[in-house]
């Protein structure tokens, strides 16, 4: 599933900021050996992170249908943490493919459909996106791990439904009820009560 978010971004990314242009967009580690390779501008976009989306996650069951109907538990929700950095000959332009990306990611909050394939395009639930908030900050072995050099970025996060395939299958809907009863005292006395679509009928 990751790597169909990894897909759905790249194309988000050159259609709505980039516009189709020559840009190159990237997820590999943004270290220096990485960044002293590059011959044109770039944005990266590196997954730091992946944890369990406690604040959207929701409980209970739903029911499905497709080829069958089925009844599961709703689905679970990952939140991946991206570090979106722009790399190019100047600061300036840097500074403006960032602010692109944090417009776009603003405006929509959802990924588009259109740019979602695979098993991603067929799930229910919406996959959201937002910038960081401040209570989430890149921790010192990030920047370590990439030489110590700090980098202007956004911190995107995008919260995912996980199918975990784990449901029965439906029966057909319930067209009536037919309740029986019996004095267990005197068998002669029985009574007869059917319910259609919710309606009673005494017998």
């Amino acid at each position: 599933m990751i790597h169909l978010i990894d897909d759905a971004l790249e194309r988000f990314l050159k259609h709505e900021v980039l516009e189709e242009s020559s840009i190159e967009v990237s997820f590999n580690r943004p270290d220096g050996e990485w960044v002293s390779s590059l011959t044109s501008p770039v944005i990266n976009i590196f997954l730091w992170r992946i944890r369990k989306d406690h604040v959207k996650n929701s409980s209970g069951t739903e029911v499905r249908s497709g080829n069958e109907t089925v009844r599961r538990m709703v689905p679970p929700r990952l939140r991946l943490s991206y570090f979106v950095s722009a790399h190019a000959q100047e600061v300036r332009d840097e500074h403006l493919l960032l602010g692109e990306v944090a417009r776009e990611v603003l405006r929509n909050k959802e990924m588009p459909e259109e740019f979602k394939e695979g098993d991603l395009a067929g799930a229910d639930a919406p996959v959201w996106m937002s910038v960081g908030n401040e209570s989430l900050q890149l921790p010192l072995e990030f920047w370590q791990a990439i030489g110590g050099d700090l980098k202007s970025g956004i911190d995107l996060e995008i919260s995912v439904p996980i199918d975990l395939e784990l449901g029965i299958e439906v029966g057909p809907p319930v067209e009536g009820i037919e309740l029986r009863t019996e004095d267990i005292h005197s068998p002669t006395i029985k009574s007869v009560r059917s319910y259609v679509r919710g309606e009673s009928n005494d017998g």
